[in-house]
């Protein structure tokens, strides 16, 4: 067997088992969590329990309004220049509305109308521009300042809406259902991708997986939850991110891409 048809091999298995060969400590790392304390400060367990005892509703806004986390690894090859993140289920979309945003524990910075995702109290320095496209289906953060270098975090939060033509779904609907599925099922057709761009043009992607939360957490997304039940800071991540194969060869293998996406209808 040639050095040349050896090669293709391995590169054909690994896509299909959804790896490279690349060093998986390259690979950025994405979290979500309804509480950026969860995320900036994972053994400060004194602020976790505060910020869960929180009461029902705002445990609703949150939800609503999540945190994302995004790490480039500090061996990485270059700045991450952009972030891109679909919606999901297209029946929501990302908002600059905001609403209840002061009533959650993430207040200090208010809402403007203008910006799709505000920076958290525990990555002030970071500096991104943010969009929407594809009717607000289609989050968009570019970073400036030289973009987000190896070795750094950025954590920011976002709001969802439910389309204006879609006025009997939620109000606050949770980011567990609209970004991903909550039941630890195999279908992923309607959950976000992701997009993240390197100074350079490299490009990663992934899909974000479901995951597999009890009952006994999901039943108080969308319901009064009794104060003798704290809330619980629902986590999702890291998410596995693989580098983007030359365009040909994703026309020729079929692969999905993050382009327009109709919306769907109930």
């Amino acid at each position: 067997m040639t050095m040349q048809r050896t090669t293709l091999l391995l590169v054909a298995a690994a896509m299909a088992c959804g790896f490279t060969t690349r060093a998986a400590a390259q690979n950025p790392t994405v979290n979500f969590s309804s509480l950026e304390v969860l995320l900036a400060e994972p053994d400060r367990m004194d602020l976790h329990k505060l910020a869960l005892w929180a009461g029902w509703a705002t445990q609703q806004y949150e939800y609503n309004m999540p945190f994302i986390e995004i790490t480039n690894p500090s061996d990485a090859p270059s700045a991450i220049t952009s972030f891109e993140m679909s919606i999901g289920d297209t029946a929501f979309q990302f908002s600059n509305q905001f609403l209840r945003k002061e009533d959650t524990n993430a207040g200090a910075f208010p809402a403007n109308g203008t910006d799709y995702a505000f920076t958290g109290y525990s990555t002030p320095d970071i500096e991104f521009d943010t969009s929407v496209d594809e009717d607000g289906d289609l989050l968009v953060i570019d970073f400036t300042d030289g973009g987000l270098m190896p070795g750094e975090t950025v954590r920011f939060q976002v709001d969802i809406n439910r389309d204006p033509d879609e006025p009997n779904e939620k109000l606050f609907a949770d980011y567990t259902s609209v970004f991903f599925k909550s039941d630890g099922s195999d279908d992923t057709s309607e959950n976000s991708e992701i997009v993240i761009t390197f100074e350079g043009g490299d490009e990663w992607r992934g899909t974000l997986p479901n995951q597999d939360i009890d009952g006994s957490i999901t039943q108080f997304f969308q319901r009064a939850r009794p104060y003798s039940v704290p809330q619980q800071g629902v986590m999702v991540g890291p998410i596995p991110i693989v580098p983007e194969p030359a365009a040909g060869l994703l026309a020729a293998l079929g692969v999905a891409t993050i382009g327009a996406r109709s919306k769907r209808r109930r």
